[in-house]
């Protein structure tokens, strides 16, 4: 069981709306997205987003994958969506709380357990899910984002920059010692051969 903003994950298929000419089509889409997002905190929060599938999703909401498709492109469109609104739900609970009549440290006050209130309490886990999915949409935009070429470690040197390359492995000892010193890279000083002549000379 995992708590979300949408209610128990394990009570969501139980909130799904009878069938019937009677119920609004608005009421039947705003019912079946709310349990998709409240399935997408839950799913999230336990496997984690790389592990999740929309399989899993569509699953424990209790929706067919026609329906998934009809509100969201796929995974990552629904995952977004859904830390979307967790966040505005934040942020209108802690301002409407801040600009409330008061003093300023008791609208502070009441600002912050509005902010604490908004991340129900998992009853497996000491973190919230709707917490732990914002701490997952940060590792995957850090994942998704390319590293420019400058960003890469250049160390150590290849083989062909490093004065002990084959080349350099056919010079003598003497000479490769004076390459190395003069190249002052570690790759250089890591890849070149000890000499057997003794050091310092007796």
């Amino acid at each position: 069981m995992t708590m979300t903003p949408w209610g128990d994950s394990e009570a969501l298929r139980e909130r799904q709306l009878p069938p019937g000419a009677g119920v609004a089509r608005e009421a039947v889409v705003q019912n079946q997205r709310e349990r998709l997002y409240g399935a997408t905190v839950a799913v999230v929060a336990n496997r984690g987003y790389r592990a999740t599938t929309v399989a899993d999703l569509t699953d424990l909401a209790g929706v067919s994958r026609t329906t998934f498709y009809r509100y969201f492109a796929d995974k990552e469109a629904c995952f977004l969506a859904t830390l979307e609104l967790i966040i505005a739900g934040v942020i209108a609970e802690t301002r409407g709380r801040l600009d409330a009549p008061g003093s300023l440290p008791e609208r502070a006050e009441s600002g912050l357990r509005g902010f604490l209130g908004c991340w129900p309490p998992s009853p497996t886990r000491p973190v919230s899910a709707a917490s732990r999915l914002r701490r997952l949409e940060q590792q995957r935009s850090e994942s998704s984002t390319p590293r420019s070429p400058s960003s890469r470690r250049s160390w150590p040197a290849s083989s062909s920059s490093c004065p002990t390359s084959a080349g350099c492995r056919r010079r003598s000892p003497q000479r490769r010692s004076a390459a190395c010193a003069k190249s002052s890279t570690l790759a250089c000083t890591a890849t070149q051969r000890p000499s057997s002549r003794k050091w310092p000379p007796d």
